[in-house]
């Protein structure tokens, strides 16, 4: 019985290490990527809430660790599920002043992109409906083409929850 916790506890551990270390690797912490890790983020922040963290955490989430990964973070890049993990990584004691400190810079940076793309939004609206009236086909195709070739739903989907990742991050 025993030995079935303790090779459950490595098999975690496996786990955590392949994802604080490639998220730590240049140019691999993308949003495709990100995506691909999803089920171990939310496994490190399962084992971030537990009342007794497995002390092997600490060696994977290392100073060094951290901050590689939050230097490779990039604002097009962030996602709700690396916010998370951040705020529990924060929560459970981690994340040092200057890690939060750049953290909340990247996350301002984010906060910036998805205004940015809510008023373009608003913006390709209005300029859809002037269009709409217009006699130029030519322009009619032109904004036509614009607009399918944006992509909408991460706007209205995920932003927002990354939104709401970002504000409790700040209000925690």
């Amino acid at each position: 019985m025993q030995e079935s916790g303790a090779a459950r506890s490595n098999c975690y551990w496996l786990i955590e290490e392949e994802m604080s270390t490639s998220m730590a690797v240049p140019c691999l912490a993308s949003k495709s990527f990100i995506n691909h890790h999803k089920p171990a983020v939310h496994v490190t922040v399962a084992l971030l809430k537990l009342q007794k963290i497995p002390g092997w955490m600490r060696t994977v989430f290392d100073d060094l660790s951290i901050s590689s990964i939050i230097d490779n973070l990039k604002v097009m890049d962030v996602s709700p599920e690396m916010v998370l993990s951040f705020r529990a990584l924060m929560n459970s004691g981690f994340l040092k002043a200057e890690h939060i400190a750049s953290l909340n810079h990247v996350l301002q940076g984010c906060r910036k992109r998805m205004y940015n793309n809510i008023k373009e939004h608003i913006m390709d609206k209005h300029v859809q409906k002037m269009v709409s009236s217009s006699d130029d086909l030519g322009e009619v195709s032109d904004n036509l083409i614009h607009l399918m070739s944006r992509s909408f739903s991460d706007t209205n989907s995920g932003d927002k929850r990354l939104f709401e990742e970002i504000e409790m991050f700040f209000s925690t």
